[in-house]
């Protein structure tokens, strides 16, 4: 009797529940006509989509939508599920209760693919159950009953942030009836959040992306301002040497098929002619008739490598004849380009008799030299002109014709981002060509500084294969291995230069994946006798013999025109060279066309003490990322750049310090001098070295032990006894966020023990 007597309370318990429910939603609705299509919650749905509108964030905007639809809706509980590829299961995201049932733990409650209810949905797109033992699969059925759900309401809401989202509405007290005008309800409801919540997603990827865009804009503009200094550099140094050379004896440059090729101004005044009437005529056209054949034997003579003493008789434009002595040398070059050259010495007999052969054989000596520096000057300034015109316009065409795409403001959000994938991806490639070509002027100019410190071998090849690792994966598609080999033991350390070491091994890794469509691409290091030796391997399409034998020179390449597929300038390898032979090491390679190729270098075993001086700071990205934070602190940056000024802003938002700026020396001179609370000071050196140096001197006066740490694009190239006078630390311009930011805390926070 007692418990027919409890079967009958729980009955009327679930009544009277399932009566407090209708009576609650009827007073909702009072009037309301489902069948004409006037929405049942209105106020719901003014709700939600006042949240969407005000939403910043599409997690917390999601969170805020299921708890307004399950106060509205009077469930026990809402979650909301998407599909997660690693676990192959749909996965509780965010969650509501009322406080009357419990929350699922985290992985508490999964869903695989094959229990999906809503796979067995009817026509509009949701799932309804009264009886989860009828209409789920056992094993979704007993998932749910543990947590005690009765009945529930799936509906399908499509995030761009998660994948396959649908928002489960669940009824525990009771087994719940849903009506349909509450499913198309929540049909409208999801179909706002989907609307809203990407609107909220792509709004802030296309923000991020859009500064990132104006910060490498700003970047490539300082860039190529040092590209302009470059190239007035070569001109004023081409204008210097045309100039040395017409304040020489008079120099006549001949071709093979006797054509003049150049003459100095020295020259034209003897033969009485302008520049522009000598160049490309034939030289018997001012060789007396009877010396012509005397002229033949003579440049026959010196095209076939011998050289050539003697004298002949030029005729005038004037009418009148000029016996000179003249020696001959020849010039070899590529036939290609310049054919071979015949370079005569004129000297004037009635002016220069007392002139002996050795005298002038010195001289001779000297302005070949001469020609050959200008030669050689002239060849690379149109190497650089052909083979990078090319190189430069390809990414700039890129990023100015997305850029101008990007302005349509009707483009879907995907195309928005792929747009802005281009743009990136030219813009990282044309910031490499940059430096590339600066760092060629440097090589040149010999202004590489090499700054040795104790390195951590094993630590950097393993960094190296997790960076390429991703490039691997990208670019090959799962058809290129990379593979990391380095000697049992260690760690092994190397006293050199992180940086150009680093260099030299990115670019023949590079190198190695471009150049390979298929096998593997093996990097590592071996210990001999009193050396390590470096070596980049990999099965792609080799070199041949023959271009073997320039591959290292500026602007050649291993593979041209039967491999037109694969850009470049020419330049890395050379690069690579100059840096190794800094370093004291050698380069080379093996390899046979289609068969792959290796390329390996050397770097002796050297015991060079480590410098006490300040070092160039470079750091590697962290493996875990730091949570920074100076609540107390107060940092002076001093830059002429507003952008940089931009950029440190967003570097330390989160970070609690405060900064102060000057764009000016004496702008920092009085905010030092009005301020006792500042702690360390960032600072460029746009200005003069005077005023740089000055300022330092007024921050080290006024408080001898703050930090000063210089910021500069010129990192690389600076006095590491200026540095260690001046600053206490250097890091390279642009720097990454966490390099920085760990930088200065090692200041801030470890300074201060």
């Amino acid at each position: 009797m007692s418990n027919n007597h409890f079967g009958k309370s729980t009955v009327l318990r679930s009544l009277e529940a399932e009566n407090k429910h209708l009576k609650n939603i009827l007073s909702k609705f009072v009037k309301a006509d489902c069948k004409s299509g006037f929405h049942p919650y209105p106020q719901l749905i003014a709700d939600i989509e006042a949240l969407l509108h005000q939403g910043e964030d599409v997690e917390t905007t999601l969170q805020a939508c299921i708890k307004q639809i399950g106060e509205c809706c009077h469930v026990d509980r809402i979650s909301f599920f998407s599909f997660d590829e690693q676990q192959q299961a749909y996965i509780a995201q965010q969650q509501w209760v009322n406080g009357k049932v419990q929350e699922y733990h985290p992985g508490e409650l999964t869903i695989t693919a094959d229990e999906n209810p809503l796979i067995h949905s009817n026509s509009c797109g949701c799932f309804v159950s009264n009886d989860l033992k009828s209409d789920l699969s056992l094993s979704l059925s007993e998932k749910f009953e543990i947590f005690n759900v009765a009945s529930l309401l799936i509906v399908p809401v499509e995030l761009e942030s998660f994948k396959n989202g649908m928002m489960v509405l669940e009824s525990c007290l009771f087994s719940r009836e849903w009506y349909p005008f509450e499913i198309d309800t929540m049909q409208q409801v999801a179909g706002f959040m989907s609307f809203g919540l990407n609107r909220i997603s792509y709004k802030n990827r296309v923000k991020k992306l859009t500064d990132a865009l104006a910060q490498k804009e700003e970047e490539y503009n300082e860039r190529f301002a040092e590209l302009m200094i470059q190239n007035k550099d070569l001109a004023l140094g081409e204008l210097l040497l045309k100039e040395m050379l017409d304040a020489l004896s008079p120099i006549v440059l001949i071709t093979e098929e006797a054509e003049i090729k150049y003459v100095n101004k020295p020259a034209c005044a003897i033969l009485g002619s302008k520049s522009s009437e000598l160049l490309k005529e034939k030289i018997s056209s001012i060789v007396h008739p009877d010396a012509l054949s005397e002229f033949e034997e003579a440049q026959s003579r010196v095209l076939g490598g011998n050289e050539y003493t003697g004298r002949l008789v030029f005729c005038l434009k004037n009418g009148d004849e000029v016996e000179m002595e003249m020696t001959g040398k020849l010039l070899r070059f590529d036939k290609q380009r310049y054919g071979c050259f015949a370079l005569n010495v004129c000297v004037d007999v009635k002016q220069s008799s007392h002139i002996s052969a050795n005298q002038l054989k010195v001289l001779n000596e000297e302005l070949v030299l001469a020609k050959e520096n200008a030669e050689r000057s002239d060849r690379l300034k149109s190497e650089f002109l052909s083979n990078i015109s090319h190189e430069l316009r390809t990414p700039l065409n890129a990023i100015v014709g997305f850029s101008s795409l990007l302005k349509d403001s009707k483009l879907p959000p995907g195309e928005v981002d792929d747009y802005v994938d281009v743009i990136l991806k030219n813009s990282d490639s044309l910031m490499e060509l940059v430096n590339n070509i600066i760092d060629v002027a440097k090589i040149e100019s010999g202004s590489i500084a090499v700054v040795k410190q104790k390195v951590n071998l094993t630590a950097q090849c393993n960094e190296l294969n997790d960076i390429f690792l991703n490039k691997v994966a990208l670019e090959h598609k799962g058809r290129v291995r990379l593979i990391c080999s380095l000697p049992e033991g260690g760690p092994y350390h190397l006293d050199t230069d992180p940086a150009r070491l680093r260099q030299v091994l990115v670019n023949l890794i590079g190198n190695a994946i471009k150049f390979t469509l298929k096998g593997f691409v093996e990097f590592g290091f071996s210990l001999e006798k009193d050396a390590y030796r470096f070596f980049v391997r990999d099965t792609g399409i080799g070199i041949s013999k023959a271009k073997q034998q320039v591959i290292f020179k500026p602007f050649s390449k291993g593979q041209e025109s039967e491999h037109n597929m694969y850009q470049g300038t020419g330049i890395g390898l050379a690069i690579c060279e100059k840096l190794v032979n800094a370093l004291g090491g050698e380069i080379g390679l093996e390899s046979d066309a289609g068969k792959g190729a290796e390329f390996f270098f050397t770097h002796p075993i050297n015991d060079v003490p480590i410098s006490n001086k300040k070092q160039i700071f470079k750091l590697s990205t962290p493996l875990l990322p730091k949570k920074y934070y100076w609540p107390n602190k107060m940092m002076l940056l001093v830059d002429e750049n507003s952008s940089t000024h931009l950029q440190m802003r967003k570097y330390i938002e989160d970070t609690g310090i405060t900064l102060i700026s000057a764009r000016t020396v004496a702008g920092a001179s009085k905010l030092l001098m009005n301020r006792k609370d500042i702690h360390l000071v960032l600072m460029d050196r746009p200005f003069s070295d005077s005023d740089g140096d000055n300022l330092v001197d007024i921050i080290k006066q006024l408080n001898k032990n703050m930090p000063v740490v210089l910021h500069t694009e010129n990192a690389d190239s600076l006095n590491p006894h200026d540095m260690g006078k001046n600053f206490d630390a250097c890091i390279t311009k642009p720097a990454p966020k966490d390099d920085l930011l760990t930088l200065l805390d090692g200041f801030l926070v470890e300074g201060e023990n």
